[in-house]
C-alpha cells in the first residue's frame, strides 16, 4: 500500500490534523530512504572488498 500526504490548493487549506499528517509521514519516509542508501553503499563495499575488478563492473 502507498500511502502518500495531503496537498492544498488555493480554495482547499490543510487543518492542522492534516498537516501533523503529513508531518509525520514525511519524517517515517526519510527514515526509510536513509535506509534503503544505507543497503545501498554497503552493498557497494561489499563488491570492492571481494574483488577490485568488481568495482567498476555494474
Amino acid at each position: 500500500m502507498i500511502i502518500t500526504g495531503r496537498k492544498a490548493t488555493k480554495s482547499h487549506k490543510l487543518t492542522a490534523a492534516k498537516k501533523e499528517a503529513n508531518r509525520l509521514l514525511s519524517r517515517e519516509r526519510a527514515a526509510v530512504e536513509h535506509g534503503f542508501t544505507n543497503l545501498k553503499n554497503w552493498r557497494i563495499l561489499t563488491k570492492v572488498r571481494m574483488n577490485t575488478r568488481h568495482a567498476t563492473t555494474p
